[in-house]
């Protein structure tokens, strides 16, 4: 029964859901102004950081004036060189962005919404790596593609949550070569009303997953049965 038990948590683990983490290559949030918000520095944006005062290291915030030092666009970029043409082909594959708000600015301006969007204004990497590089514009966040509305007036958001984007067609395009990689940004969408606020984030992950197909499962099981069977024939 011992070896039967192993035998068995193997071949349920071989045919589980197999997920893989993009490895976060590059990040930076930048103020409307060129100039770069240093990660969870609240004061640097201008204001106080989440009104429920958690901790953070991404800014997004938006405003009705133009205050162009406290107006804040987060950008990340994720490397796909872990996934090949054929992975992202599999009928099965998908990919998630999970984003962890932490909170809002205050609960008293109304109308900024929390943006996902893909970045199309061009190339860039983080001057923390390299300095001679050059760093997103503040516009690419309007001027994204396939935006997602994550929050709608995060003023009514107090609470951490866990907010989810599936990004597995964007990631097929990254490893196919159709669309280029510049990335993924996180801005404020003024939706009308006072928009002066802010989100913060503490994390943001990128994971790919592979469910086997159906055929891979039955040969994952033979050989479970295989093994069942081999056991049996010697102890016999």
């Amino acid at each position: 029964m011992k070896y039967r038990a192993i035998i068995c948590g193997l071949v349920i683990g071989a045919i589980g859901v197999q997920a893989d983490f993009l490895t976060l290559t590059d990040e930076i949030c930048i103020k409307a102004d060129g100039n770069v918000a240093p990660f969870g520095v609240p004061t640097d944006t201008g204001t106080l950081g989440p009104d429920n005062g958690a901790a953070f290291r991404y800014t997004v915030r938006d405003r009705e004036t133009a205050s162009t030092f406290r107006m804040v666009a987060t950008f990340l970029k994720f490397d796909t060189s872990s996934l090949s043409v054929g992975d992202v082909n599999d009928a099965n594959f998908s990919a998630t962005l999970s984003i962890g708000y932490v909170g809002r600015l205050n609960d008293v301006n109304h109308g900024m919404d929390l943006m996902f969007g893909v970045v199309a204004g061009g190339d860039w990497d983080d001057d923390t790596v390299d300095a001679t590089l050059s760093n997103p514009d503040y516009a690419w966040g309007d001027a994204s593609a396939d935006q997602v509305t994550l929050l709608v007036d995060v003023a009514n958001y107090a609470n951490a949550t866990n907010l989810t984007v599936d990004v597995t067609s964007l990631v097929q395009g990254w490893v196919n070569g159709s669309t280029e990689n510049y990335g993924i940004t996180l801005f404020g969408a003024d939706n009308g009303d006072n928009a002066t606020n802010g989100a913060y984030m503490d994390g943001v992950t990128l994971a790919t997953t592979v469910i086997p197909e159906p055929a891979t499962l039955g040969l994952v099981a033979a050989f479970g049965a295989g093994i069942l069977f081999i056991r049996r024939r010697f102890m016999i």
